[in-house]
């Protein structure tokens, strides 16, 4: 995508030993975390490990639609700050090899 400078996978998160899964650093310097999720059992440890970082948002990529919906109602109902809350977004493979397969026609 070229909206990215840069694409890294497992980087460290500060001084905690929590790494995020990819971070992605576009032209104008912000970050995004990616964490590829597979089932909804460390979902809110994963989101809670963003609570103090300067990511500009943080991506649940699930595996499938179904897993997606799951992972952001517990989200939601897990008691998450509301403002680490409002810099989750959800996706699902199909959808971002669909904004691929766009980006790829121009």
């Amino acid at each position: 995508d070229s909206r990215y400078r840069n694409v890294s996978p497992e980087v460290k998160l500060g001084s905690s030993g929590s790494t995020s899964d990819v971070v992605t650093t576009s032209h104008d310097g912000t970050r995004q975390a990616w964490e590829v999720t597979l089932s909804t059992t460390n979902i809110l440890s994963n989101a809670a490990k963003y609570e103090n970082t300067s990511f500009e948002r943080i991506i649940f990529l699930c595996r499938d639609h179904k897993l997606k919906e799951a992972v952001k109602a517990c989200c939601r109902e897990g008691g998450l700050n509301p403002d680490l809350l409002a810099r989750i977004d959800y996706m699902h493979f199909s959808q971002l090899l669909q904004r691929q397969r766009k980006l790829s026609l121009y």
